[in-house]
C-alpha cells in the first residue's frame, strides 16, 4: 500500500500538465458494496451523493456520504454509512474521457440494531468517465477500504459503483 501511494504521489508531483478537473461536481452513485469481518462477504446495494471542489492544476477533492445495509447471519442485519473525503487526480484525460485514481481517509458508521461503532479508514480507488453533452457526467468507480481496527484484514469493503452528475462552472 505505501507503494502505491508513493508512486501516486510522485506521479502527481512530475507530471508536467495539470489534468484536475476546473469545475464542481455534484452527483451520485449507486451499486455494489461489500463488507467483511473475519467472516465471507456480505453483499449489499449501496448508494450515495458525491459532491467535487476543484482543488489545484493536479487534484480535485471529493466528499461523500454512502449508505448500504448488509444482512447478518444472526437475521439482525447492519447499516453501514460512510462519510469519506478524496484526492482525485486524473491519470488521462482525453477528449471527454478520462480517468482517475483516488485515496483519503473516511469515517465508517455501524449500526447494527444493538449497538453502535464509528471506525476510522483509508481507501483508494480507480475511476472511469464520461462526459456528455459538456455539463453530464456518466462512469465507474471501484474502490477498496481499510476500516482500521484491531482485526485488520486485507481489506474490509470493496465498492463497484456507477456513477452520475453534473459538472457545474
Amino acid at each position: 500500500m505505501k507503494n502505491l501511494l508513493t508512486l501516486f504521489l510522485v506521479f502527481i508531483c512530475l507530471n508536467g500538465q495539470g489534468l484536475a478537473s476546473d469545475q464542481f461536481f455534484i452527483g451520485g452513485e449507486v451499486g455494489h458494496v461489500g463488507v467483511r469481518d473475519n467472516q465471507p462477504i456480505s453483499n449489499a446495494i449501496g448508494y450515495g451523493v458525491d459532491i467535487g471542489v476543484p482543488a489545484n492544476s493536479y487534484l480535485d477533492l471529493m466528499f461523500r456520504v454512502h449508505y448500504s445495509f448488509h444482512d447478518g447471519v444472526t437475521g439482525l442485519g447492519t447499516k453501514l454509512v460512510q462519510a469519506s473525503v478524496a484526492a482525485v487526480g486524473n491519470l488521462v484525460d482525453y477528449g471527454d474521457f478520462r480517468v482517475s485514481v483516488e485515496g483519503g481517509p473516511g469515517f465508517y458508521f455501524f449500526d447494527t440494531g444493538v449497538g453502535k461503532e464509528e471506525k476510522f479508514g483509508v481507501h483508494a480507488g480507480l475511476n472511469g468517465d464520461v462526459i456528455l453533452q459538456d455539463r453530464f457526467l456518466l462512469g465507474l468507480s471501484g474502490r477498496l477500504h481499510w476500516i482500521l481496527d484491531q482485526n485488520l484484514v486485507a481489506f474490509n469493503q470493496v465498492a463497484v459503483m456507477m456513477r452520475a452528475g453534473f459538472l457545474l462552472e
